[in-house]
């Protein structure tokens, strides 16, 4: 790896293997609904998946990144933004899959992505909550009783459906029990070291420059890393 791709390697591809594998249980033949999939944590959980032998719908706002998403091993991509919001993407997700639904979303985005991916999966699917890009001031509230911003799912939709709503909090999990990241780390290098694994870092900024490596961030201008040179 170079030295911007080994940057940008091990957190975003450890956190996408821990919700895809340790989490998700995410197997051969099965399908993945990806969103996020241009953020530095969604473009890995792309190739891993690939890696795992599953068939990839990745989402996205823009064609332009989505095309780097697809350059990396998705088999679907879905450009779903729009000036108010997000477009539904359930008929999108429903015609991909033959009308069955995904048997594992990977959700970094939150909002109101959430919602509509709850109408996308088979019955029995695996709900991985990853982030929540879209809320950026859900945690304002600072964790106590009545914190404003949280995102909510329907719970008639998950009982319906019968689905594993599983958080995905690779630092806080790694933290709790130490003994589970020997394995991980093991397969990502093993993955690395063969060229399997090929981080892509869109921009790159001297140290001076942090405060505008950190707006690119914010617009959404970055695809997969962002690194700065010291």
């Amino acid at each position: 790896l170079t030295f911007d791709q080994a940057a940008a390697w091990l957190g975003s591809y450890e956190t996408a293997y821990h919700c895809l594998v340790t989490r998700g249980r995410l197997a051969a033949g099965e399908t993945v609904l990806i969103h996020g999939a241009t953020g530095a944590t969604g473009l890995a959980a792309v190739q891993i998946a690939k890696l795992l032998g599953a068939t990839v719908i990745a989402t996205g706002r823009s064609e332009a990144k989505l095309a780097v998403v697809k350059a990396h091993g998705a088999d679907h991509v879905l450009a779903i933004g729009q000036v108010d919001g997000i477009r539904p993407f359930r008929d999108d997700v429903k015609a991909l899959t033959g009308g069955h639904g995904v048997d594992v979303v990977y959700d970094g985005v939150g909002g109101e992505i959430s919602l509509e991916s709850l109408r996308c999966v088979r019955f029995g699917a695996r709900f991985l909550i990853v982030g929540w890009a879209s809320t950026p001031f859900v945690a304002q509230g600072k964790g106590l009783r009545g914190a404003p911003n949280a995102n909510v799912l329907p719970t008639n939709l998950i009982m319906m459906k019968s689905l594993d709503v599983l958080g995905c909090p690779m630092a806080i999990s790694t933290a709790m029990d130490p003994k589970s990241r020997p394995a991980r780390l093991k397969q990502v290098l093993a993955w690395a070291e063969v060229g399997q694994i090929r981080p892509h870092v869109s921009h790159a900024f001297p140290l001076a420059e942090f405060q505008e490596a950190m707006r690119a961030k914010w617009r959404g201008d970055v695809v997969g890393g962002c690194v700065l040179h010291p």
